[in-house]
């Protein structure tokens, strides 16, 4: 077993994982009771999940991802922003992951070996959108405690139409990248408390899955690093 691996499995030990979670409405009610009512579910039309297993790499999430999302902008609006002349729609997933994983391998943003860096990956989306001809912001931020304005900040990018980028560090994802493209919000009917579960593409499935906002950038569940690439 390779240090990495052992890391990984003593993290696992003492922080526990929690399972994937496929159904909002069962989840809710399983783990904070019967009170709750889903009031509001967002998804980003068009958007595609992608497979790692698509594309002959590895520790690639991260760049699974940014392929995403060059593929969501380019299914969107790329004749309005972008070198139609190389518009990502003319060419296959894999030869658009191909570039994108050539232009982080080659800065020594990411590699097969140990994949990426969070905050490398704005500056990986930035180079990969570039190659094409668009031109994009991108930014990282990071939460290392739980705090109300990271569910803000995800369901504002969603309802602006724009996926985000996110890093996990343990628990539900270990040190693993998915693509937010969603959320659900509920309420405690007594109470009026409101909670959030992001939807998003795991990058290992092709449907969706969730996550429970609740605890998010607090060590206790998992810290959080997003990639914000805005057109």
């Amino acid at each position: 077993m390779r240090p990495a691996d052992v890391v990984k499995w003593l993290v696992r030990r003492l922080l526990g994982e929690r399972e994937i979670i496929t159904d909002g409405r069962a989840y809710v009610a399983k783990r904070y009771g019967d009170k709750w009512w889903r009031i509001r579910r967002v998804t980003l039309r068009g958007f595609q999940p992608q497979l790692m297993s698509d594309y002959p790499a590895t520790q690639h999430c991260s760049l699974a991802s940014v392929t995403a999302v060059v593929d969501y902008y380019a299914q969107r609006d790329w004749k309005k922003r972008g070198n139609e002349a190389r518009n990502p729609n003319t060419l296959t997933r894999q030869a658009v992951f191909e570039t994108v994983s050539r232009k982080a391998y080659s800065r020594l943003l990411s590699s097969p070996q140990i994949g990426t860096f969070p905050w490398n990956i704005a500056r990986i989306s930035r180079l990969s959108f570039a190659e094409f001809g668009y031109e994009v912001a991108a930014k990282n931020r990071c939460y290392l405690r739980c705090h109300p304005t990271l569910a803000r900040l995800l369901k504002s990018e969603i309802n602006h139409g724009r996926p985000v980028i996110v890093s996990f560090s343990h628990n539900q994802y270990f040190s693993h990248t998915v693509t937010a493209y969603g959320y659900e919000e509920y309420i405690n009917t007594q109470t009026q408390e409101k909670k959030a579960l992001l939807v998003v593409a795991d990058n290992w499935s092709r449907s969706e899955r969730l996550v429970d906002l609740t605890r998010a950038g607090d060590w206790k569940d998992t810290f959080v690093a997003i990639s914000l690439v805005r057109s």
